[in-house]
């Protein structure tokens, strides 16, 4: 029985082969679009999963921030009982790591304390948990900066040399194995914590928030327990009950974190479903495709049936026929599916900022969820034309008849409809997303992005080589302007306490987003002045002065005596974390207030801002270059900036190019969804293209007859037209 379907099968096949080519074609569009979704859903979805005990390690956040302050990791662990053991991390992107030759490796380092490897499951390729970070001049690598500072030689207990404010020489004490593309921090360098603590004045300060704190609960503890402990956990610490921190699980930040300062860039969950909802609508569509293919085809088929009825053939086994065709077909799709889906990979990977690799398409997982989904497609997408085909009448087909009935025609309608309706849904959300990307990089920002380049200056005293940097710079006739930053537009931005003249509760001091600029910002950047005056070079006292914007403004006007209505003039105090709490670091009166520039994301809203003169904060230059001679500016610049850095690579970017990778997702979404939304309408074109074929092989008679009566051949286009775009 089995060998005669077979035969049978192939012998469809053969007769018809355009509709064959069509159904298989469209089905493996589909499963390539599917598979490709699904790879990407199960990457986003697997972050920190990898981790022993993953569902038991949490994070210490705030409520719009990722960071925690010094002291809480200790008291975590030493205060509530549900916490197993807690970490701190925290990390540098401008440290210079230099090999006993003197080679210099400009990288990101880690900084951890020792407790966590009692957290992650790290895998080690060399040393252990008990040796790593076993004093404060040891180092952790990852493999693959092993051997990009020692080549093939064994690193361990070989020297580095870490060089940030300071340079400090370093043991090699272990070596992991690289860490996973799917966790939501990665480190190639991981130094101890000790480094930062012995030099930090903050790490008992707990208003102040700069690192990140890791903890791994005792089995069986709920983490919103923990949570709900956290007020009082303060309160016996700091003497206020705090209830703006939360226990964030680990397995939830990559998607689910929606927090400023994360280390690394966050996924969007809602995007997550989004993809999903499209891999559905993908495999509907082509299930549709080929319900309508098949049952379009049934007249053609009617004498087959007709005849295989008259010998004996029951329904059971007509049905068991076409559910064998249609899951054959299926099968073959899929093959064309997992073979189209590792040659479009690469691409792939383009567009999500991905790096899949093709045996991640072929692993075991996979193929039993692609094998088994197209047994289940080829059912769901054949079951309907195969009753539709079993149940047609055998003395009617023999005779001649056999067509559709016009209920069948219709139902074919109504998925034809569906088809456009599900294909047009998926274009407008493209065209959707194509205008917010479109609305991001047009949106007026309150400042001038345009041919700003951003030199970093790390490693240079601004203090002393300030006025040096500017002059030299500006040297240039291809340099417009230069001015001295701590902060940059579209970059994080850290809040500080301010205590403004005249508070009405001096007890709540409010918290002001900062950006640190030396006197010629406002000039440099084209930000507008609303009131007041710029900060000027000519006064002194303008090293204490202030700007402020007009949320600000608002704020201050709200919260203040009447007076503050015009802060122009007021009295406003900086203040900074130390040892023993917050203390007033200097005093000055506001100068001026600007426009309420965006100062961060589009993504963002627009908060309370306050400018002035820090220089210790300062390490770039925002330098405004003319269009004109490019490269021969950009090799002044960077002459000058290695003739006082010496020992650390030049490094520099421009500012619009920075500015447009905050909206590096939208561009990848927008990427993504108008290549499945092309697919999907390749794939209801293939359908109707084969319904086309179908109906003119149906209607050939009634085309000669036309002919011959004289009908044109537009006409007779038009006659075939008519049906689908009405629909």
């Amino acid at each position: 029985m089995l060998r005669n379907y077979l035969i049978t099968t192939f012998r469809s096949f053969k007769r018809y082969k355009l509709h064959s080519i069509v159904t298989i074609v469209g089905l493996g569009v589909g499963i390539t679009c599917s598979l490709l979704i699904l790879l990407y859903v199960q990457d986003e979805l697997s972050y920190d999963r990898h981790f022993e005990d993953s569902d038991r390690i949490v994070r210490l956040v705030r409520e719009s921030s990722s960071l925690s302050a010094g002291p809480m990791a200790p008291a975590l662990a030493a205060d509530l009982a549900g916490v197993q053991v807690a970490a701190r991390i925290d990390y540098d992107d401008d440290i210079v790591l230099t090999d006993l030759e003197g080679r210099s490796f400009e990288s990101r380092v880690f900084f951890a304390d020792r407790s966590i490897f009692d957290i992650f499951s790290f895998q080690f390729v060399r040393g252990s948990a008990g040796s790593a970070l076993a004093s404060m001049q040891s180092i952790v690598l990852t493999e693959s900066s092993a051997e990009k500072i020692f080549g093939d030689d064994d690193p361990m207990g070989r020297t580095v040399s870490l060089t940030a404010d300071e340079t400090v020489d370093l043991t090699v004490s272990a070596v992991l194995k690289d860490l996973p593309r799917n966790t939501h921090f990665r480190f190639e360098y991981l130094a101890s914590f000790e480094l930062i603590s012995a030099r930090s004045r903050r790490m008992e300060n707990w208003s102040t928030n700069w690192l990140y704190t890791y903890a791994i609960l005792s089995p069986g503890t709920d983490a919103q327990n923990i949570e709900n402990q956290l007020p009082g956990f303060f309160e016996r610490n700091t003497g206020e009950a705090w209830d703006h921190f939360q226990i964030q699980p680990l397995t939830d930040i990559h998607l689910k974190s929606g927090r400023s300062f994360d280390i690394e860039p966050q996924g969007n969950f809602a995007l997550l479903w989004t993809f999903m909802a499209i891999a559905l609508l993908i495999v509907v569509i082509t299930s549709v495709n080929f319900a309508n293919l098949a049952t379009a085809r049934a007249s053609q088929r009617a004498r087959e049936i007709g005849m295989r009825k008259a010998l004996g053939a029951n329904r059971s086994q007509l049905m068991q026929q076409f559910l064998g065709e249609a899951i054959f077909q299926a099968l073959i799709a899929t093959v064309i599916g997992l073979g189209a889906a590792a040659l479009l990979l690469p691409l792939m990977n383009d567009f999500a900022g991905k790096s899949f690799e093709v045996s991640e398409l072929f692993a075991a997982r996979y193929q039993l969820l692609v094998w088994s989904g197209a047994i289940i497609v080829g059912v769901a997408a054949g079951l309907y034309p195969a009753g539709v085909l079993a149940n047609i009448n055998s003395l009617t087909t023999i005779k001649g008849g056999g067509n559709l009935s016009a209920g069948k025609v219709s139902v074919r309608r109504s998925l034809v409809l569906f088809q456009f309706v599900a294909s047009t849904f998926l274009l407008l959300v493209t065209i959707g997303v194509y205008r917010q990307v479109s609305f991001m990089k047009d949106q007026p920002l309150g400042f001038n992005k345009d041919l700003t380049m951003v030199v970093s200056l790390e490693g240079v005293d601004l203090n002393e080589m300030g006025d040096v940097i500017r002059e030299r710079l500006g040297s240039h006739n291809g340099v417009m302007s230069v001015t001295l930053s701590g902060s940059l537009p579209g970059d994080e931005v850290s809040d500080f306490l301010y205590r403004p003249e005249g508070w009405l509760d001096p007890e709540d001091l409010p918290g002001f987003d900062t950006f640190f600029i030396d006197e010629s910002f406002s000039e440099t950047m084209e930000v507008e002045l609303v009131s007041g005056r710029a900060l000027s070079r000519e006064m002194m006292s303008d090293v204490n002065a202030f700007l402020i914007n007009e949320s600000a403004a608002r704020l201050l006007a709200a919260g203040g005596d009447v007076s503050w209505v015009d802060p122009l003039g007021k009295q406003m105090e900086f203040m900074v974390p130390g040892s023993e709490g917050w203390y007033t670091l200097k005093t000055g009166e506001i100068v001026g207030v600007v426009s309420d520039f965006h100062y961060r994301s589009l993504h963002e809203t627009i908060d309370p801002l306050v400018l002035h003169v820090f220089t210790p904060a300062f390490d770039k230059a925002l330098v405004k270059v003319a269009a004109i001679s490019l490269p021969e500016t950009i090799d002044h610049i960077r002459s000058e900036v290695e003739s006082v850095n010496a020992g650390r690579p030049f490094e520099y970017f421009f500012l619009d190019s920075f500015l447009d990778n905050l909206y590096q997702n939208e561009r990848r979404t927008g990427r993504l969804l108008s290549s499945f939304a092309i697919l999907v309408v390749v794939i209801a074109c293939l359908g109707l293209f084969g319904l086309a074929a179908i109906s003119v092989q149906h209607r050939r008679r009634e085309i000669g007859i036309r002919k011959v009566l004289g009908a044109q051949w537009y006409g007779l286009v038009g006659l075939f037209i008519k049906e689908y775009a009405v629909l």
